[in-house]
This record gives structure tokens, C-alpha cells and sequence, in this order.
């Protein structure tokens, strides 16, 4: 995003002077600067990579672990750099089949940025053992911890993240590598005897994070976007083992909440103006007969608000106190 940068009007004999043009940021898109390697190394070749990269890079700290991840979530921009948010912890709530389904457990943003140019001695404010230079140099990185001394763009771009650090995905948000949570099962049934490969593309009404991963895969292929695309789904997973005269049930309640139109009851009701009904949920009853030859059953039912614009005044149920 740029940053259109407005100069102060000035005049000189009654002549204004000419707006400035705007300012450029030096950040660019994502497909512009992360691109796939086509090559598929072995374990020993990324090895080597990683020390190879770690030697060159030793007068400036070389390479250091920073977080182990188990999926991408997405990457986000708001009016400075990229955020890239990854899986860092999860947990197996079951399964369907030989497919497992995880929850996420934990998570961490990282900014994208180039790394701040070291100045040179020209650039270097005073003498480094000069001890007013370096109480100067303390204030101003104090200050800057705490806020203070940063610019309306700064302040904004710290609110921004601040109300996406809110979200919580770790209550009800649940993935899976191998099979495709925003479908349901009979159409992952179906597209697997269609077409096992390449999988058909998920389905972005079921997908949260649809909109973080979009630019993730105009860096991809699409044969290998698959690879890098996790869509993550916001809902509910239950399963129970059951037993019946001998033969063993796995019985799982699977809820997809789709990503239109989503919001609290009482902030979001009816249907929107692109006709997306309020809080919609598909609901899957699925059930396993684990003892005959993989029998599937599966049971779907579709819920949201009902199709009407609907407004309602907060001053009618909520006065204001007097």
C-alpha cells in the first residue's frame, strides 16, 4: 500500500506550492520476492543449503532457528510489510479414515522486512564511547518501546496488528494434510475417483483463511499449491468410538462455518446485500463402520439466518442509561 505523503501549503507571492508527489514504500508484493524452487532437494541437500547460507552470512549472526512449524496459515499486510502466521503447536482430535484432523494449538506471526542497514562510521551519530551518545541512543530506543516518538502510519500500522493479534485461533479451528475439511464427504469421495491428482481446489466458502493465502498461491503452481495451501476451517469436530453388537462405529459431527457474512447474532442477522445469509453452518454427521470393508455413511444438513434484511434499532432493547 502506498503512503501518499501531503506537504504543508506553502506560498510565495501569492503562488501556491505544488502538491508532493506521493511517497513510494519500499515494500513489494508477495509474488514479487517469495517464488517456489522448483527443484525437490533430498534431506542432505537442504542440509547443505542451510550451512551454506549459515557460512556466508556469519559476520552478521548467520542463520539461527526461529520457530518450527506444522502449516501455514497465511500471509497478511496492512500498510507496512507482510506478516507471515504459522502453525506452532497442534493436537490430533481424530479422524476421518486414515486421515488425520488436527486442531491448532498455537501460532506466530513474523513480520517481513528487509533487515535494517548497519550504519557506517560516517552515518553514526557521535562517538559509539561517548557516554551522552549513548544515553541519547537509550532514550530514543526507550521511547520507541513505548510508543512514543512514531509517526500517525506507525500508530496505525501497531493498531491494525494489534486487532489481528486478537483473533484466537486456537479454540475451533481445526486442518488436515490429506483431506479436504471444506468439503464434504461425499464430494471428497467423488473427486477422488474423478480426479486423485491434482485435487480439485477447495471450497473458499468453508475456508478462513481464504483471503491469507490468496497471494500465497501466485507463488505456487498449480500443481504444487496444494503442497503449501492449508485451508483451515472454523467450526467443530467431535468424534466417539461406538460399539454395535460386535462391530465398532466411529461416529464424528463435523460443522464448516462459512466465512460470508459471519459475525454475533445480535451484530449479524438475515441476508447480506451479495445474498449471503448470516452464520451459515454446514453440519456432517459421518459414520464408520471400522469392522466390515470401510462402510461411510454420511448425513448433511445446512443452517443460517433467515433470508430477509434485517434491521433492529440497539435503542429499543438497549436504552441508554439515564
Amino acid at each position: 500500500t502506498n503512503d501518499a505523503g501531503g506537504a504543508k501549503d506553502a506560498s510565495f507571492s501569492g503562488v501556491a506550492a505544488p502538491p508532493a508527489p506521493p511517497k513510494k514504500t519500499s515494500y513489494r508484493r508477495l509474488p514479487e520476492f517469495c517464488v517456489e524452487d522448483p527443484h525437490v532437494y533430498s534431506p542432505m541437500e537442504i542440509q547443505e543449503m542451510l550451512d551454506m547460507i549459515h557460512d556466508g552470512n556469519k559476520s552478521v549472526g548467520g542463520l539461527r532457528p526461529v520457530a518450527k512449524a506444522y502449516g501455514i496459515i497465511g500471509f497478511v499486510r496492512f500498510l507496512d510489510c507482510y506478516y507471515l502466521t504459522l502453525i506452532t503447536k497442534r493436537a490430533k482430535v481424530g479422524s476421518v479414515g486414515t486421515n488425520g484432523i488436527y486442531s491448532i494449538k498455537g501460532t506466530e506471526t513474523f513480520p517481513l522486512k528487509p533487515a535494517e542497514r548497519r550504519p557506517n562510521n560516517d552515518e553514526k551519530e557521535g562517538n559509539p564511547g561517548d557516554p551522552s551518545s549513548m544515553l541519547l541512543n537509550m532514550w530514543n530506543r526507550g521511547k520507541r518501546s513505548v510508543g512514543l516518538g512514531l509517526t500517525n502510519r506507525e500508530i496505525a500500522e501497531l493498531r491494525y496488528q494489534g486487532l489481528y493479534q486478537v483473533i484466537d485461533l486456537t479454540k475451533n479451528f481445526f486442518f488436515s494434510y490429506t483431506y479436504d475439511m471444506t468439503r464434504s464427504l461425499q464430494e471428497n469421495f467423488l473427486a477422488m475417483t474423478s480426479q486423485p491428482f491434482p485435487p480439485p481446489p477447495f471450497k473458499d466458502m468453508y475456508a478462513w483463511n481464504y483471503f491469507l493465502t490468496r497471494e500465497l498461491e501466485e507463488c505456487t503452481s498449480s500443481l504444487t499449491s496444494t503442497y503449501w495451501v492449508l485451508p483451515i476451517i472454523h467450526g467443530a469436530f467431535i468424534q466417539r468410538k461406538l460399539s454395535d453388537y460386535g462391530r465398532t462405529l466411529n461416529l464424528t459431527l463435523l460443522a464448516r462455518r462459512s466465512r460470508h457474512f459471519a459475525g454475533t447474532r445480535y451484530l449479524k442477522r438475515g441476508v447480506s446485500d451479495r445474498g449471503k445469509v448470516a452464520n451459515d453452518v454446514e453440519h456432517e454427521q459421518m459414520l464408520h463402520d471400522e469392522t466390515a470393508t470401510d462402510i461411510f455413511s454420511s448425513y448433511l444438513q445446512v443452517r443460517g439466518s433467515i433470508p430477509t434484511y434485517w434491521t433492529q434499532e440497539s435503542s429499543v432493547t438497549m436504552p441508554k442509561p439515564p
